[in-house]
């Protein structure tokens, strides 16, 4: 019976849903249990710091690198063999982008931390929680249109998981400025995640700038920024 399943096209869709949908109850289960002691270790104010920090990272992502990296599987279904030199080229610019925004954002960090409400001491770890964001959606732009959905959904578990270990460790021995403890070993957990995104793209990237592909990322990148942040703002 399954094998006769399987000759139909829609098994392998099917399949993958149901990988992601299974990976997805893993990463909600951690946000359950994780719940509890987050409110134990941070107080209220604490708490609202680490969300507010948490949507800037996803702002961030999108604004400092003007959304370059958006367009890698919109390319990768061209099927066309000089995908390797658009990722270079998106990986370049967006690199490029992100170090000239973070620059201005550092230097105008003052007025910045006044609008959005959070410490200064946060400006530099949400900078760089942003590009390792960037390098986890160029990594799942890569993979997901390969269709290697447990290899991608394994990725995202171990990812929240081994986050959630650091959180833990920077909790429990951050005494002063707790919410910290959250957004250190969060950000040094996900470097780490991104030294092996790197290591599994590094075959498909060829490092060399194309402004025919530079004019495509930027045909299709740029007008989705609105879209992109307007769904942030509503959820």
């Amino acid at each position: 019976m399954l094998d006769r399943l399987k000759e139909f096209s829609f098994f392998e869709t099917f399949r993958n849903i149901s990988t992601y949908f299974s990976a997805q109850v893993a990463i909600q289960a951690l946000g359950i249990i994780s719940l509890p002691v987050f409110t134990h270790f941070l107080s209220t104010e604490e708490y609202g710091i680490v969300n507010v920090y948490m949507a800037f990272v996803l702002v961030f992502t999108i604004l400092l690198g003007a959304n370059l990296h958006g367009a890698v599987s919109r390319y990768y279904y061209e099927e066309k063999e000089d995908f390797s030199t658009f990722l270079g080229t998106s990986i370049l610019s967006m690199t490029c982008v992100f170090m000239i925004s973070s620059l201005i954002i550092i230097y105008f960090k003052s007025a910045i931390v006044e609008f959005i409400n959070l410490p200064e001491r946060v400006i530099i770890w949400l900078i760089f929680f942003a590009y390792a964001s960037a390098i986890l959606s160029i990594f799942l732009q890569v993979f997901i249109p390969q269709k290697k959905a447990k290899f991608v959904s394994t990725v995202q578990v171990f990812t929240h998981y081994f986050k959630f270990l650091f959180i833990l460790i920077g909790l429990y021995y951050l005494v002063e400025h707790t919410y910290m403890g959250k957004i250190m070993g969060e950000m040094i957990a996900m470097g780490l995640v991104c030294i092996f995104l790197i290591y599994k793209i590094w075959p498909y990237i060829t490092f060399k700038f194309d402004r025919s592909h530079l004019r495509y990322i930027l045909n299709y990148s740029i007008p989705l920024i609105p879209f992109i942040l307007s769904g942030y703002i509503l959820h």
